[in-house]
């Protein structure tokens, strides 16, 4: 039994205006051991700051919350490219796709909902 050719479609890969990922998060900077930093893995000391140490009263507090950040900003390279990826095989939903009213209206605010993403991600309007 032969299985039948087959050719998978590959989204097609703009050149993005940002600098490419993968990026990461680390503590520390040049000018401040307890900055937050969103870098690459090698390369220049660091992409944005995601924190500045300016109030030192809720350290702690405040200190998870921008680790919890930063680890968001460090992935949005990786849910960007995720995100285009799905919307390329998946997206425009059709009715006849879906059990019913109910999943076709969800699936279609999902998309309307990535297209957006996409668009504030990559410079466009949201």
């Amino acid at each position: 039994m032969s299985t039948p050719n087959v050719a998978l479609i590959e989204p097609v890969s703009e050149p993005t205006k940002h600098t490419p990922g993968p990026w990461l998060y680390t503590k520390g900077s040049i000018y401040d051991a307890n900055d937050v930093l969103i870098a690459l893995p090698v390369g220049p000391p660091g992409i944005a700051e995601a924190c500045q140490r300016n109030d030192w009263t809720e350290y702690d507090r405040i200190f998870a919350i921008e680790v919890a950040n930063a680890c968001l900003i460090a992935a949005a390279p990786d849910m960007l490219a995720a995100l285009q990826d799905m919307l390329f095989h998946f997206g425009n939903p059709k009715r006849d796709e879906w059990l019913n009213d109910a999943a076709f209206k969800q699936a279609k605010a999902a998309d309307a909902r990535a297209r957006a993403a996409i668009a504030k991600a990559v410079g466009g309007l949201s």
